[in-house]
């Protein structure tokens, strides 16, 4: 938790700082490019949040985690390919985060409260996020708000930032239920197969 603290607060400030310093021209700094820094540690998190996912639902009694480990993975894989930034691309993404916003909450079920909690948090920051990218930028442009503005370039910082977060706080929460449910079916399992013994 307090690393993922640790590099929001960071990403914030260097997009802030490539805004005002440098005028943008520092792309691995610019929290607008899926492969700057930020962005790239972004998808990572996502991938460590699909791998937990998946072996979430492998310990779980339902399946949901491990759907939305797919899901998480397919949205890493099209983030690197960076089509999330296109018109059409946004389309496509779309269903597999709305996959995802349902896998959430269904994965908080019969949970312990801070698990579930940290599940529902997660939710609302990736929903926050984007609506960030896509409906704020649309009514940006009524308004004449322009990019490389500081209004719109908080918005980017602000996006990000809610998407490290939320990615962030899944990989955590299915990371404890994984080791939960782990630890609880070791013995169960090790009775199963005779306690566990090696011997042929």
């Amino acid at each position: 938790m307090a690393a993922i603290a640790a590099i929001v607060a960071v990403q914030i400030t260097t997009h802030l700082i490539d805004t005002g310093v440098y005028g943008l021209r520092i792309n691995a700094l610019d929290s607008g490019l899926d492969s700057s820094v930020f962005g790239v540690t972004s998808s990572l998190i996502v991938i460590i949040a699909a791998v937990a996912g998946v072996a979430a639902g492998r310990t779980n009694r339902h399946r949901w985690p491990a759907v939305c480990g797919a899901a998480l993975a397919a949205y890493a894989s099209l983030s690197l390919l960076e089509v999330p930034q296109t018109r059409d691309g946004v389309l496509l993404v779309l269903p597999v985060l709305l996959l995802i916003l349902v896998g959430l909450p269904m994965s908080a079920r019969d949970e312990p409260a801070p698990i579930a909690r940290l599940l529902q948090i997660a939710a609302g920051l990736l929903v926050l996020s984007f609506v960030l990218h896509v409906a704020v930028p649309f009514a940006f442009r009524h308004v004449g708000i322009a990019t490389g503005s500081w209004p719109y370039e908080i918005k980017v910082a602000i996006k990000m930032a809610t998407e490290i977060a939320g990615f962030g706080l899944v990989a955590v929460a299915f990371a404890a239920i994984a080791a939960e449910h782990g630890a609880r079916g070791t013995p169960r399992v090790a009775a199963a197969y005779g306690g566990g013994s090696t011997a042929n």
